[in-house]
C-alpha cells in the first residue's frame, strides 16, 4: 500500500509541476500565441498524404504530350529557318565568278529601293562621294580620264556644293546610257558599276563585261537603264562594297586597254 501511496503522490506532484511549468510561460511570455500541440501521427499522416501527390505530379511532367512536343519543334524549326532568311537578306546573294549563272537574281536583289539621288545621310552620303569623284570629270570611251585637274567645284573655296553632286549624278546617268564605258562588250547587254582601288582613292567605273579582280557593285541593263536610276538601293550596293572582289573563270584578255592597243591578249 505504501508503494502505490508514493507513486499516487508522485505523479500528482508531476502534473502540479506541469501546471506550474505552464503558468509561468503563460506570465513570461504574455500575449504571445500557444505552443500548438499534434495528435500523435498527425505529422506522419500528412507526409505520408503527400507522397502520393508528389509521385503523382512526377509522373505526369515526364510523360509529355507527343503534340506539344511536335509543336515546339515545328517552332525552334521556324526560328532557325527566319534566322537563317535574315542573315541571307543582310548579306545578299554572292556572285559565282565561274559561272555567272544568277545574274538575273543578283541584279533584281539591287532594285529593292526607292531609286533616285544617294541621300546625304548615312551610307547613301559615302556613295553620293564617291560618285562626285568618279563621275564629275571628262570620260573617253574605254578609258578613264584622270580628272583630278579637271575637278573645278563650283562651291566657295572650290569646295563642292550642291549643283556639282548634281552635275556628277546626271554625268554617271549619261555614260551609262551614251555607252561611255571601260574595255570592252561582251554582248551580254549588261553594264556593270564597279569599285576599283586606284592610287588616288576609291572610285567607281562602267564596264561591259564581268570586272574580274574587282568588286561589282550593281547591273544596269543596256537596254533599260532608267529601271536601275529609279529602283536602284544603294543600302543593298553599300554592303556589296563591302564584299572581296569577283574570281573566276578563264582570263584571256586583260580588261583595260594599254595605249593605242584596246585589248592585251595574256598568254
Amino acid at each position: 500500500r505504501r508503494l502505490l501511496l508514493s507513486a499516487a503522490l508522485a505523479a500528482l506532484a508531476a502534473v502540479s509541476a506541469s501546471q506550474a511549468l505552464c503558468s509561468a510561460w503563460q506570465l513570461a511570455f504574455a500575449g504571445a500565441p500557444a505552443m500548438p500541440v499534434l495528435r500523435p501521427g498527425a505529422t506522419t499522416a500528412s507526409m505520408a498524404s503527400s507522397l502520393p501527390r508528389q509521385a503523382e505530379g512526377e509522373g505526369e511532367e515526364g510523360e509529355e504530350d507527343p503534340e506539344e512536343v511536335e509543336r515546339r519543334e515545328m517552332l525552334k524549326a521556324e526560328m532557325k529557318a527566319q534566322r537563317a532568311a535574315d542573315k541571307a537578306w543582310r548579306t545578299g546573294i554572292n556572285l559565282d565568278g565561274d559561272n555567272l549563272d544568277n545574274l538575273q537574281e543578283w541584279y533584281e536583289e539591287g532594285l529593292a529601293g526607292v531609286g533616285g539621288m544617294p541621300k546625304d545621310v548615312g551610307q547613301q552620303a559615302f556613295f553620293l562621294d564617291l560618285i562626285l569623284r568618279s563621275f564629275f570629270g571628262e570620260m573617253k570611251k574605254g578609258w578613264i580620264v584622270d580628272n583630278m585637274a579637271k575637278r573645278a567645284y563650283t562651291g566657295e573655296n572650290n569646295q563642292p556644293c550642291n549643283t556639282d553632286f548634281e552635275t556628277a549624278w546626271e554625268n554617271f546617268k549619261r555614260n551609262v546610257k551614251e555607252g561611255v564605258y571601260v574595255g570592252r562588250d561582251d554582248g551580254q547587254g549588261w553594264t556593270w558599276l564597279v569599285a576599283s582601288q586606284s592610287p588616288g582613292g576609291l572610285e567607281l567605273y562602267l564596264a561591259r563585261e564581268p570586272p574580274f579582280g574587282e568588286r561589282p557593285l550593281a547591273l544596269i541593263k543596256t537596254s533599260d537603264p532608267d529601271e536601275f536610276f529609279d529602283k536602284v538601293d544603294w543600302n543593298r550596293l553599300f554592303i556589296r562594297l563591302h564584299k572581296p572582289q569577283l574570281w573566276g573563270g578563264t582570263v584571256s584578255r586583260f580588261p583595260i586597254p594599254l595605249g593605242k592597243q584596246r585589248q592585251f591578249s595574256l598568254r
